[in-house]
């Protein structure tokens, strides 16, 4: 899903499978058919790879959404309290406060 938020243009199995190294254009095939089945990744097009027609894919779920769905709210917890307790800067705990504090007021204000 990386390499799709990265781009700024759809991505064909080829272009994902050569975008890293290791990957194998099988492997990268198999896997996007997993995420089109799943809604995370989306057909935009079809277009010439030399002389063969293939698909292009682009993501159909943002970062945050993506993220929503795969982490639980119980495991998000836990690592909320390894960050905080662990390998956060002050900076870093600066701004999830901040965030929080403004989901906090726009919770409020949809009580009102």
């Amino acid at each position: 899903m990386r390499i799709f938020w990265d781009s700024n243009q759809p991505l064909s199995a080829r272009e994902v499978a050569r975008s890293k190294s290791g990957i194998n254009q099988n492997l990268v095939q198999a896997v996007l058919r997993k995420l089109v089945a799943k809604k995370f990744v989306k057909v935009s097009g079809i277009t010439y790879s030399r002389t063969v027609l293939t698909r292009q894919y682009e993501p159909a779920i943002s970062e945050e959404d993506y993220y929503s769905f795969v982490v639980s709210k119980s495991t998000f917890k836990k690592l909320f309290a390894h960050f905080v307790s662990q390998d956060s800067s002050k900076e870093e705990l600066k701004e999830m406060t901040e965030m929080m504090e403004k989901k906090l007021k726009e919770l409020d204000s949809q009580e009102r």
